[in-house]
């Protein structure tokens, strides 16, 4: 097995970070591989939602998103992490409190087009105030042959 590191920005600084490893499973003499991918995302809560950065990629089968309350969340009495249509898809009513978690596993789910994961307020507000939420995404990427 080999680890394959991915460079993104850092949303707190706009910097580079590393923000993926893929661990490949398996590979052929020609470049495709079995790849197991976990990529994370700080998120700056604002607004009704938030759409993450980094997204399921076409093709990919995921098994989790899973999340932590990495600063209080303001403005609502929980959140809820999912995709578009879906809010709820990998947690709903997620607490606010710094240090709340959720590993939210889905049984294996195919995924056709690259999508965001989306962070959606919950209270009477409908509106995040402030907070932060670091999501990571646990998928299997099959990669095709290179030539």
């Amino acid at each position: 097995m080999s680890a394959v590191a991915g460079l993104g920005i850092d949303p707190g600084t706009g910097g580079l970070a590393i923000q993926q490893e893929a661990t490949v499973l398996s590979e052929t003499v020609h470049g495709a591989q079995s790849q197991f991918v976990t990529v994370e995302e700080e998120l700056s809560l604002a607004g009704a939602s938030v759409d993450s950065t980094v997204v399921i990629p076409d093709r990919a089968i995921v098994f989790c998103v899973s999340s932590r309350t990495v600063e209080d969340v303001t403005g609502v009495w929980q959140y809820h992490v999912g995709i578009a249509g879906e809010a709820e898809k990998f947690g709903g009513y997620l607490g606010i409190v710094e240090g709340s978690i959720n590993a939210g596993v889905i049984g294996p789910q195919a995924f056709y087009a690259d999508t965001p994961i989306v962070i959606t307020a919950h209270g009477d507000s409908g509106a995040f105030t402030g907070g932060k939420v670091r999501i990571a995404l646990h998928y299997f990427l099959p990669v095709v042959p290179q030539s």
